[in-house]
C-alpha cells in the first residue's frame, strides 16, 4: 500500500487529501481545505512549500509523494528543436527556444525541460519543456 497526497491550490483554495492506493483500491484517509490570503504563483515556490508544510502539520496529515493539479491556464508545454551544443550550454539553448514566442516577460515564468531525442546523436534534438506561468493566461 502507499500513501499520497493529491493537491489542488488555485483562486485562494488550498485543497488536499490523503490517502492510501494500492492496485484496484483508493481509501481517503483525510481531507482538508483552507482558504489562503493569495493565489499561488510559482515563482514563490520556496515559500508555498512552507505554506504546505505548516498546513500538512496543523492538520496532523503526514508528508507523502503528491500528485498536484496545475491549471491549464497556468502551464505551457512546447517541443522545442535545438542544435547539438556542449552540455553547459543546453539549458540556455533551450530556455531561449521555449520563451521567444511567450507574451509575457521570460522572467514571470519558471521553466524546466527534459531532452526527447538520443543524446549521443550528432543531429538535430528535441526537448520537451514545461512552463509554468505566474499569471493566467485568462
Amino acid at each position: 500500500m502507499s500513501r499520497y497526497l493529491a493537491l489542488d491550490w488555485d483562486q485562494k483554495q488550498l485543497f488536499l487529501v490523503s490517502a492510501d492506493v494500492r492496485p484496484g483500491k483508493v481509501k481517503i484517509l483525510r481531507a482538508a481545505s483552507w482558504q489562503e490570503e493569495h493565489s499561488p504563483n510559482p515563482l514563490e515556490a520556496e515559500a508555498l512549500g512552507k505554506t504546505l508544510r505548516e498546513r500538512l502539520k496543523e492538520a496532523g496529515i503526514a508528508p507523502a509523494p503528491v500528485l498536484i493539479c496545475l491549471a491549464r491556464d497556468r502551464v505551457i508545454l512546447k517541443d522545442v528543436k535545438f542544435p547539438p551544443v556542449p552540455v553547459i550550454e543546453e539549458p540556455g539553448l533551450v530556455r531561449f527556444q521555449a520563451v521567444k514566442e511567450l507574451t509575457y516577460p521570460p522572467e514571470e515564468a519558471v521553466i524546466d525541460y527534459t531532452v526527447v531525442s538520443d543524446p549521443t546523436k550528432t543531429e538535430e534534438r528535441r526537448a520537451l519543456v514545461l512552463i509554468g506561468t505566474a499569471r493566467s493566461t485568462r
